[in-house]
């Protein structure tokens, strides 16, 4: 009986890492770069070319499609469910997380791509922060050192935004804020020994309170409005939100996959070779201009974010 079992769980079981072909694993990276790449500027394409100006009802859309596809997969390959102390951080991460992604999006509605992408560049120094203050954390003298160029980065940044809004900006801010609260309960999630989910249970769970909290939140501030908007009748309207939808499914997802398949070192680096490809797409697309102040800054913030993840293993004495 337990042969039989054993053998059920590894036809169940996703492939390791070992098992996956290098063609594979290539197929998986190119498929995380691309979602990454086009999500934020397909949502641009949405807010300003298709006129829907709803980031929580979009957001709203990208939870239920999250929490569809986690389903999915959980069902498929099972999964464990959390106990109660457990649901507790999980509200508290979905809290964080909704508010990170709403923020953002709402960013992205009032400033072009490029900008609200330099302004998520600096995630490590506010991840800096957030570890010190909730975890206690401490770091080596050049992760300080990084934090630098993000702060001088940034600055340069805004000053020279063409198209600078202050809105746009400070909602920008208030998602890497909260991305950073978000990354610092997810690690206490993911690392518990006790308590440990992985990833993809980790996004369902999330995404169940995530559901409730835009769904009232977006009802609220946008019911209204999105019911009489001459925009949400058009065909073209509802197909762009149905990509965002799956564009952000198959980041979540991808994102797992490829820190299963490479590693978390792997992701970072091409984290920001993403950043970069979607300010360059979103220049093409969009045609914004930029100046030269703007790009030296935008530039100067990725130097920083590179940096980080470069140093931010070293011991603490180097």
């Amino acid at each position: 009986m337990n042969k039989v079992n054993d053998e059920q769980a590894l036809l169940s079981a996703p492939p390791k890492k070992e098992e996956a072909t290098g063609m594979y694993t290539y197929c998986v990276v190119g498929l995380w770069f691309f979602c990454a790449v086009t999500l934020s500027n397909s949502l641009k394409y949405l807010f300003k070319t298709l006129s829907f100006k709803y980031p929580l009802t979009v957001t709203f859309g990208h939870m239920i499609f999250s929490n569809l596809a986690a389903y999915i997969y959980l069902t498929l390959y099972g999964g464990k469910v959390p106990t109660f102390k457990t649901r507790q951080r999980v509200w508290m991460l979905a809290v964080a997380f909704i508010t990170s992604v709403a923020m953002s999006n709402i960013g992205i509605k009032h400033v072009y791509v490029s900008f609200a992408m330099t302004v998520g560049a600096t995630a490590p120094l506010f991840t800096v922060i957030c570890s010190k203050v909730m975890l206690a954390n401490e770091f080596n003298k050049w992760v300080y050192i990084s934090i630098i160029p993000m702060i001088l980065g940034i600055s340069m940044a805004a000053k020279g935004e063409m198209n600078f809004d202050t809105i746009g900006f400070v909602c920008c801010t208030i998602g890497v804020i909260f991305r950073a609260i978000k990354s610092v309960i997810q690690q206490m999630l993911l690392t518990d020994p006790q308590e440990k989910l992985n990833p993809i249970e980790l996004l369902f769970y999330m995404s169940q309170p995530c559901i409730l909290i835009t769904g009232i939140w977006a009802y609220t501030a946008e019911g209204a409005e999105v019911g009489q908007d001459p925009a949400t009748y058009r065909t073209q309207t509802w197909v762009m939100y149905l990509v965002t939808c799956i564009l952000a499914v198959g980041m979540n997802i991808t994102t797992f996959l490829v820190t299963f398949l490479t590693s978390a070192v792997t992701l970072q680096v091409l984290g920001q070779g993403k950043v970069v490809m979607t300010i360059l797409l979103s220049l093409v697309l969009f045609r914004n201009q930029i100046s030269l102040l703007g790009g030296v800054g935008c530039c100067t913030t990725i130097g920083g974010a590179m940096i980080y993840n470069h140093v931010k293993g070293w011991p603490l004495d180097s």
